[in-house]
């Protein structure tokens, strides 16, 4: 080990080449590892030969000349600096760490990196100006002259990238040298082996003009390609050795226990090391936080920025337990594995502005740290990856990616090594998200969904849903006293999206991992979103108490030479679970109807929760031009035998049109079924008609949630009949069906006659879930059932009913809004009690008008004269009559809100009371 001459100044720095710098006068020799004791600067003047490992304790700074410095791997506990903040350096810079070792562990931070411990890493390249640009004319497959939408001080040699402007497996990110920069452009050393879109798109009329105008909207459609600069002239890299090639074993840069980093204008390349936890091309680990939990400090005022990670084995930017960095206009390309990513999800504070992440592939499955690095169902390498809302995440691209462009991804708990600080991420107030660009990826454009559950990557479903001040771990969203804090997601822009992966085993699967967006959150906005050239839906998820408002939504642009032909799926507008969100002025273009397969504006695949879904009325306000409103999801239930898609559950059988997208304004859009066709006045929907649905007068009511005999979630098969005319709407055993068992609704027309049992299973669904043995067992007919009935607004609204129940049991049947029903009984609320004593005056004692007995009656006309409050029970045939009727006080709510749409009316048939 070399050390530098204890008499060396402390004032000066002493040049590499100097003899009198070095013990012995022996200026370093090739393999040897050096030191530079504390307190002494080296300037580096010359290229030394290759060393062995170095150990920076005071400082080394390079000389303003072409240099090269090759070490297996350098330690920085003083300072390492290349140029400055205020002059960066002029020349060209590069350092190649060679570590052949893989198992060498340099005071706990591996080999072949620039490791810095409580020191500090200046880089300070001259970037090129700018770092990106767009085209500004499209450019064909085989030019070698591209429009550039910035003149550029580009040079020749320079490396660059073009992104594509296709679908994903249609065009892909393009890496060319450059021969010179013009006035208006470039010329490329080879020719284009693809087209790359570069004009700006407007909106008229009649659909997608090139003409600028804003006679519709100021929307902009921007599907130019990016066009990258690669070449820094501080370089960082790895060798190209035999390491590299076969086991992705490169460079790496790695920051801890208080090192710091400012670096600017740098190229980080062959970096990486597949498979190594912790290793990788930048790593800031664990700065913020104590091993207890307990906050250091942020790091605000560290950057990376105008730099560029190029070909890298394991990601590319990684905040670690680490707050407040800023990571800005870098470009990280040829990625395997998450590219900009926070580990750990205590990651807070940081910014990640204008960086593009560009080629983005899942590591090799014998290498990959996590789970969800993989390509699968909503899942893969992203662009981004981001574990902690509370970030500002602004003007991004990802594009080029396996998998996602922008996975936000929230989990219920810290991982990692950061388990044991004190917060919920799902439940930490948003930060910022806008700006940012998604395009030709395989994946989805924007995932804010499947939260990491533990260590694997392992994945779930988890509703992300903050709350003022965040909550603690084992914290209550629905504790009293928290406040959810709605938070906005602003200016997003996705497009040309595509995916196909053999992982997939039903339509639904291949659906959901395309497209724009998939949510799942609560109390969102989605604001000034542009989605174009897509497959899928625009919107899609399960958000609750969300706004998607003045999005441009187009199926197809002009830039649509190469659109995939897909014979399973369509462009749709948006679709909303259960329409729990508000859709409202936006603009769909280009989004027609397709026969046989989900397309249009609105999607309704998702409307299971009631028979009888109002939520359409949130969808105001919005244009369609060459847009079809939205075609009828089929009911699975509807499905043919053998179909692939016969599923043991129902979709809401009749859906409320206030604003007539399909046909008349306030009727109802239901399936053209006898069942609920018959007895009123229907017409042909919005053309082109696909025999499945008519739009017809109401209204009518859903019938929701029943549960026998004390039971759970209601499985059982369910069939619904018509008196008037025999038809019927079955919904088969829900034990034999894969998903969604419990759904199982019916729609009622006003003023018509149902019979409603609860038969034995005819089959299963098309996946064969159950055997015949136990589809044939019905149960008995049931002694306790409770079910709701929506839609009950009007003094005479309502219909007859009879209903499967034990003719040996003589019930007590009343009927509430209240929304627990049994609260009446358990609570021991004085109307019951009065009314249970046979005092008249029950209706003015505690909450009276929110419930009403239902009393014994002879004959069915008598429950038709009882206005509501009286059965009659055939025990021959176990059948219970009574007259559905509303009338009853509804518990408070918010318009439009849930509770004000459908005012359920739970009734109780007890025996036991």
């Amino acid at each position: 080990m070399l050390l530098l001459a204890a008499a060396c100044s402390r004032s000066a720095a002493r040049k590499w080449s100097d003899p009198s710098t070095w013990p012995g006068g022996k200026i370093p020799a090739t393999g040897e590892d050096v030191t530079i004791p504390a307190g002494n600067e080296v300037l580096l003047d010359v290229t030394p030969p290759p060393l062995g490992g170095v150990m920076v304790l005071g400082k080394l700074t390079f000389s303003e000349q072409d240099l090269e410095l090759t070490a297996k791997w350098i330690m920085v506990h003083g300072a390492l600096q290349i140029g400055t903040e205020a002059k960066p350096f002029p020349k060209h810079a590069t350092i190649t760490l060679t570590g052949s070792d893989p198992s060498e562990d340099v005071m706990g931070m591996g080999t072949r990196g620039i490791l810095v411990m409580g020191g500090v890493l200046e880089l300070h390249g001259a970037a090129p100006s700018p770092v990106w640009t767009k085209l500004s004319a499209n450019a064909p497959s085989g030019t070698t002259s591209l429009a550039l939408k910035d003149r550029v001080n580009w040079s020749s040699g320079d490396q660059l990238v073009i992104a594509p402007t296709d679908f994903y497996r249609i065009g892909g990110t393009e890496l060319i040298g450059l021969q010179a920069a013009t006035a208006d452009g470039v010329t490329l050393a080879s020719p284009l082996q693809q087209a790359h879109w570069g004009v700006l798109q407007y909106v008229n009329s009649l659909g997608i003009t090139l003409t600028p105008t804003t006679s519709v909207t100021e929307k902009v459609i921007d599907e130019r390609a990016e066009v990258g600069n690669l070449t820094r002239n501080i370089v960082v890299r790895g060798p190209d050795d035999t390491l590299w090639q076969n086991q992705g074993f490169g460079a790496q840069v790695m920051f801890m226990s208080g090192g710091a980093a400012h670096i600017e204008g740098a190229q980080f390349t062959r970096v990486g090391q597949a498979g190594r936890l912790g290793r990788y091309p930048l790593h800031w680990h664990l700065l913020s936080y104590a091993s207890d939990g307990s906050q250091i400090a942020d790091v605000t005022g560290q950057y990376v920025r105008n730099s560029v990670v190029w070909s890298s084995s394991q990601r590319c930017v990684v905040i670690h337990g680490t707050n407040g960095l800023t990571v800005q206009n870098n470009i990280c390309y040829d990625i395997r594995g998450h590219a900009f990513f926070l580990e750990d999800a205590v990651e807070r504070r940081n910014v990640l502005t204008d960086n593009r992440a560009l080629r983005i592939r899942s590591p090799r499955q014998a290498q990959r740290l996590l789970n969800h690095e993989l390509v699968g169902f909503r899942s893969g390498p992203a662009g981004f990856w981001l574990t902690n809302p509370d970030n500002t995440v602004r003007g991004n691209v990802a594009a080029d990616s396996e998998g996602l462009g922008f996975w936000l991804a929230f989990p219920q708990a810290p991982l990692g090594a950061s388990r044991a600080v004190n917060i919920q991420p799902t439940h930490t107030p948003f930060g910022v998200c806008e700006d940012n660009v998604a395009h030709s990826n395989q994946g989805l454009g924007f995932q804010l969904d499947h939260a990491p559950i533990n260590d694997a990557g392992d994945t779930t479903d988890l509703v992300y849903a903050p709350v003022e001040g965040g909550l603690a771990p084992g914290g209550d969203i629905f504790a009293i006293g928290v406040v959810e804090k709605p938070f906005t997601i602003s200016r997003i822009t996705s497009y040309k999206h595509e995916h196909v992966s053999a992982t997939h085993t039903s339509l639904d699967e291949f659906n959901a991992d395309r497209g724009a967006l998939w949510n799942r959150a609560r109390t969102s906005t989605y604001a000034d979103f542009i989605v174009a050239d897509y497959n899928d839906a625009g919107f899609k998820g399960a958000s609750q108490l969300c706004h998607i408002t003045r999005a441009l939504v187009v199926g197809a642009t002009l830039n649509n030479a190469n659109r995939p032909i897909d014979a399973l799926t369509a462009a749709r507008g948006a679709a909303s679970y259960h329409s729990q969100c508000d859709i409202d002025h936006n603009l769909f273009i280009n989004v027609p109807a397709v026969p046989g397969i989900d397309s249009g504006a609105f999607e309704t695949f998702d409307y299971y929760i009631t028979g009888v879904d109002k939520g359409l009325v949130r969808n105001g306000a919005n244009t369609l031009i060459n847009t079809h409103p939205g075609r009828r999801s089929t009911s699975p239930n509807l499905q043919p035998v053998g179909s692939g898609e016969r599923e043991n559950f129902s979709l809401s059988g009749a859906l409320w049109d206030p604003y007539g997208l399909w046909a008349a304004p306030g009727n109802y859009w239901v399936y053209d079924l006898p069942y609920l066709t018959a007895g009123t006045t229907c017409t042909n929907v919005r053309q082109p008609v696909f025999y499945n649905d008519k739009s017809c007068v109401g209204p009518y009511y859903g019938f929701d949630s029943p549960h026998l005999d004390g039971g759970g979630e209601f499985t059982a098969p369910i069939l619904y009949h018509r008196n008037d005319n025999g038809a019927e709407w079955f919904v088969d055993d829900g034990n034999c069906t894969w998903r969604l068992p419990g759904m199982r609704s019916g729609a009622m027309l006003k003023d018509a006659t149902y019979t409603v049992t609860f038969p034995a299973g005819q089959r299963s669904d098309d996946r064969g879930t159950c055997t015949p043995a136990q589809l044939a067992r019905a149960a008995p007919p049931p002694r306790r059932l409770t079910f709701a009935i929506t839609n009950l607004i009007n003094p005479n609204d309502g219909f007859l009913l009879a209903i499967e129940y034990a003719g040996n049991a003589t019930p007590t049947v009343y009927r509430t809004t209240w929304p627990n029903p049994y609260e009446l009984v358990t609570d021991q609320w004085a109307s019951w009690t009065a009314w249970r004593s046979g005092d008249p005056a029950w209706q003015t004692r505690f909450r009276g008008t929110f419930w009403r007995p239902i009393t014994p009656v002879g004959s069915v006309a008598e429950v038709q004269r009882s206005n509501g409050d009286g059965y009659w029970q055939d025990r021959a045939n176990n059948l219970l009559w009574i007259l559905v009727r509303s009338g009853l006080q509804i518990f408070p709510a918010d318009p439009n809100s849930d509770q004000d749409l459908y005012r359920p009316t739970t009734f109780v048939l007890d025996n036991t009371l």
